[in-house]
């Protein structure tokens, strides 16, 4: 089974559905093994490469998440200090808990955001919450201009770099700028002739090339991602670390 194989809307719907549980809940323990169990899922059915370059980028991010949710947490047991800063037992607990919160929201993510294209995505949103397929394609536009300005900025610093000149000065970057602001209004006003040349939005239906279904894995995926929910659950009511609480305020007794 591999993720790109999944029905976008099953991978969205579990996605907001750990994102509604796992925010509100409190305990180390049940927050901490989701987090490993999707990680080992990932390990599984992903690239090894691209999901370690995922985590690099995220451990900073993190470490300041800890850091600041630990810092400004003044109740409870002292635990160490550092200069002027304490370390208390509710602010190591308020920091770790909001760090893996967070962590399990990125690993889902990642595994909706790296697995699924976005045309597919908003072919779902049409088909199954009868969104407009106008919108739908207005923001699937969106999303292909995004990475073709991502594409011109890449090609505006090697061009900078052939010639040895430093790319990024007040007045090379609004060259950049309006190179991205008119290449994009060329693409969008050729993109606006094409789409009234064929009668775009006469009809208020669509139909699609590819289709989507719910199948087997849909069903295998969504069988994996509840035991994993239920797990953790169940481990964190067996060691009496499960409660429920947003705020680091919370933490405190």
């Amino acid at each position: 089974m591999k993720f790109e194989d999944i029905n976008p809307i099953t991978k969205f719907l579990f996605a907001i559905l750990v994102f509604a549980i796992v925010i509100f809940v409190k305990g180390i323990i049940p927050l901490a093994l989701a987090s490993f169990l999707f990680v080992i899922l990932i390990l599984i059915y992903t690239s090894k490469r691209s999901f370690g370059l995922f985590l690099l980028s995220i451990l900073p991010f993190l470490m300041i998440i800890w850091v600041v949710n630990a810092a400004f947490t003044f109740c409870g047991k002292e635990i160490m200090n550092f200069y002027t800063w304490k370390l208390t037992d509710a602010g190591f607990i308020a920091g770790t808990t909001i760090t893996l919160r967070i962590f399990t929201m990125l690993l889902v993510s990642y595994i909706f955001v790296s697995s699924t294209n976005p045309r597919d995505f908003l072919q779902a949103l049409v088909k199954y919450f009868k969104m407009d397929y106008r919108i739908a394609f207005a923001a699937f536009i969106a999303i292909r201009l995004l990475k073709e300005s991502r594409a011109i900025i890449n090609d505006f610093n090697q061009a900078f770099k052939v010639r040895g000149l430093k790319p990024w000065n007040p007045r090379r970057f609004f060259a950049l700028i309006s190179l991205i602001f008119f290449s994009t209004m060329r693409k969008l006003f050729t993109i606006a002739i094409s789409a009234e040349s064929r009668g775009f939005g006469s009809y208020d239906y669509r139909i699609f090339r590819k289709e989507l279904k719910i199948g087997l894995k849909d069903y295998l995926f969504s069988i994996i991602i509840s035991i994993i929910i239920i797990i953790s659950f169940l481990i964190g009511i067996y060691y009496n670390d499960f409660y429920f609480g947003l705020y680091s305020n919370s933490f405190c007794p």
